[in-house]
C-alpha cells in the first residue's frame, strides 16, 4: 500500500511539474497501480486474525524494503539532503540515485552508472580479489561484504 501511495504522489508530481521530472527522470515509465483505498471498504470480509496477519505482512515488507535499501545503496538518508523534492521522490522510488531501467546515474556525485555489485561489495572491489577471498559465505545472496579499517 505504501509503494503505490508513493507510485500515486509521483504520478501527481510528474503531472503537475513534468518539465522538471523529464530533466531527471521520467515517471510516464512507471504504471501506477491502485491496491485500494481509505474509502474502498476493500478490507470488509477479512477477520480480526487476517487483518492482524495482513498487519504482519506489512512489518515483514517494511523489514525486507530496509534490507534492500542495505543492498541497492546503502545511504538511503544522503538522498534527503537533495534539494529537489522530484528528484528525491525519483531517487526513493530507485532505491538511489541511478534509473534503475537504465543504469544511468540522475544525482551528480554518484558514478555515471549503476556499480555492478551495488552495495553487496565494495565499488572498488575487483574480480580477482572476490574470488581469492576465502569465504564460502561470500557466493550467499545474503551477505553484504564490507572492507575493515584496514582496507581488507
Amino acid at each position: 500500500m505504501k509503494k503505490s501511495a508513493i507510485i500515486f504522489a509521483l504520478a501527481l508530481a510528474a503531472v503537475s511539474c513534468s518539465e522538471t521530472a523529464n530533466r531527471h527522470g521520467d515517471f510516464a515509465k512507471y504504471a501506477v497501480v491502485e491496491i485500494g483505498k481509505e474509502e474502498t471498504p476493500f478490507l470488509d470480509g477479512i477477520s480480526e486474525n487476517g487483518r492482524e496477519v495482513l498487519n504482519l505482512y506489512r512489518f515483514a515488507a517494511m523489514e525486507a524494503d530496509m534490507i534492500y535499501w542495505q543492498q541497492a545503496f546503502s545511504d538511503k538518508a544522503a538522498l534527503d539532503t537533495l534539494g529537489d523534492e522530484i528528484v528525491r521522490e525519483y531517487a526513493m522510488v530507485n532505491y538511489g540515485p541511478w534509473d534503475r531501467l537504465s543504469g544511468k546515474a540522475f544525482v551528480g556525485g554518484y558514478p555515471k552508472t549503476l556499480p555492478a555489485g551495488l552495495m553487496f561489495y565494495p565499488s572498488d572491489m575487483t574480480e580477482e580479489e572476490f574470488r581469492n577471498w576465502d569465504n564460502p559465505d561470500k557466493y550467499s545472496p545474503y551477505t553484504l561484504i564490507r572492507r575493515n579499517e584496514h582496507g581488507a
